[in-house]
């Protein structure tokens, strides 16, 4: 196995996304050791054998809703048992393992747009794309397709003002 049963070292690193305002505690449930650093700083640390979730000696961690901060955590295994579990309890809400939604693995902005970003093109008479992706003689529209649903039928225009003849060219999320 590429992975041995015993005498192991695991490190996790994303970011934590803060679904309210509020102060967060990180906890745990671990054989052998854990450590968690938020923001890093190190909130959280215990070793051997805890069966239910733990806070001891935990830090607190005061965020807005939607902050999003650095989070790694730590693991290793000595030998016998291995299990570890990331909990987190917030301002009076019942502690929980740490839901998957609120972690990511970069950070993304939570006021950002997603989507694809569509540029429209007026057709030239060999009917192909502009080669360097960017021919602003031929550019009629840019603009970012929150999904990729359309259906244009004969004489339909992506917009209203826009010829219907046309292509859509190099989508960058």
């Amino acid at each position: 196995p590429i992975l041995n049963n015993d005498w192991f070292y695991t490190r996790w690193n994303g970011y934590f996304v803060a679904p309210a305002t509020g102060t967060y505690t990180f906890g745990g449930v671990v054989d052998d050791n854990i450590a968690v650093y938020a923001n890093n700083q190190k909130v959280f640390e215990r070793s051997c054998c805890i069966g239910s979730a733990d806070y001891t000696n935990s830090v607190g961690v005061t965020l807005k809703a939607g902050e999003v901060i650095p989070l790694r955590v730590e693991f290793l295994e000595a030998v016998g048992d291995a299990y570890v579990k990331l909990y987190v309890k917030q301002d009076g809400v019942s502690e929980q393992i740490v839901p998957r939604d609120w972690l990511r693995t970069e950070v993304r902005p939570s006021d950002a747009q997603y989507g694809l970003r569509g540029r429209y093109y007026r057709l030239n008479n060999e009917r192909t794309f502009p080669t360097n992706g960017n021919d602003p003689d031929r550019l009629l529209m840019s603009r970012l397709d929150t999904k990729l649903s359309f259906v244009w039928n004969d004489g339909v225009a992506p917009t209203p003002g826009l010829p219907s003849d046309f292509k859509i060219g190099r989508a960058h999320v």
